[in-house]
C-alpha cells in the first residue's frame, strides 16, 4: 500500500530503500513509551519521509491508518487458526488500537478466548 500511496512523493529508485527504513521506523516507534496506533503510523512515516528530505502529508498516514481494519489474513490461516482452537484455547495480544482490533479477530474466522491490545495495555 505505501508503494502505491506515495508513488507520486518517494522516487522509484528510492522506493525500496525508503519501504525498508519506514519499516524499521515502525518497530522503532513501538519501543519508546505506548503511544497511540495511529501516532506509531503518522509519526513513523513523518520521521521517515523527512530522512529522505521529502514532504510528509497527513492524508498519507491517515490512509494507512484507516486501511489496517480492511487488510484480511494470509488464505492459509483462518483454517490453521480452527485448526489449533480445536485443541487450544487461542488468544491474541495485538498492536492494533481497541478500534481496529475487531474488524481483523472477525476475518481471522476462528474463536478467541481473549483478545488484548497494545492500548489496553498501554504497552
Amino acid at each position: 500500500m505505501t508503494r502505491t500511496l506515495l508513488a507520486d512523493v518517494v522516487p522509484a529508485d528510492q522506493m525500496d530503500d525508503f519501504i525498508k527504513s519506514f519499516k524499521w521506523q515502525r518497530l522503532d516507534e513501538v519501543l519508546g513509551p505506548w503511544k497511540p496506533f495511529s501516532e506509531v503510523i503518522h509519526d513513523s512515516l513523518r520521521k521517515t519521509l523527512e530522512r529522505f528530505e521529502l514532504p510528509y502529508r497527513e492524508a498519507d498516514g491517515q490512509a494507512i491508518v484507516d486501511a489496517v481494519p480492511t487488510w484480511g489474513p494470509y488464505p492459509e490461516v483462518p483454517d490453521a487458526l480452527r485448526a489449533l482452537a480445536s485443541r487450544y484455547p487461542l488468544v491474541i495480544l495485538s498492536n492494533a488500537a481497541d478500534s481496529q482490533v475487531m474488524s481483523n479477530v472477525e476475518k481471522l474466522g476462528a474463536p478467541f478466548h481473549a483478545v488484548y491490545t497494545a492500548e489496553q495495555a498501554q504497552a
